[in-house]
């Protein structure tokens, strides 16, 4: 069980989570290199969204390891890191600290990139297939180039802006 949690755990980490962050900066910077909504450039997963989210996922660390950004990140990295006692034997076979792991790191890092990448396609294909009418052309593609920039900035104003009586 710990040898199965600690190869997932190495999956999510150095795979879904660099490639899931590299293809949202990858949409989200995507249509301003665009010429128009029909010419999108062809993007390769494997180099391009993978490579650019290792070297954000490494930035962010970083910033997570200086306690400059995600202050309880990093406050729950190093809970973690004393539960186990700095050694990573302990790290490997200790299912508590597993468990702490996924649900406090892992868990919560997937979900944000699932609402930020799967649902604003999902919404987006969803009204291009059965609301929007077929004639209206350039609002189908507009809508598919930015769904990321909509929620974001859904996200952002929802972050920024705080609602009354709620």
């Amino acid at each position: 069980a710990c040898a199965a949690s600690c190869a997932a755990a190495t999956c999510a980490s150095m795979v879904l989570i660099p490639l899931g962050l590299g293809s949202l900066l990858l949409n989200v910077v995507l249509p301003f290199k665009a010429e128009s909504v029909f010419r999108v450039p062809i993007v390769f997963p494997v180099t391009d969204c993978w490579s650019l989210g290792l070297v954000l996922t490494k930035v962010i660390w970083r910033l997570v390891q200086t306690d400059v950004a995600l202050h309880s990140l990093h406050l729950e990295f190093v809970a973690i890191w004393s539960q186990v006692q700095g050694s990573w034997t302990n790290l490997f076979f200790d299912l508590g600290a597993h468990a702490r792991f996924w649900r406090s790191l892992i868990l919560p890092l997937l979900s944000g990139l699932v609402l930020h990448l799967v649902f604003p396609q999902a919404v987006a294909h969803t009204l291009v297939r059965w609301c929007i009418p077929e004639g209206m052309v350039f609002l189908r593609a507009a809508l598919l180039m930015y769904c990321y920039h909509v929620v974001l900035a859904v996200r952002l104003t929802a972050a920024g802006v705080p609602l009354a009586g709620v």
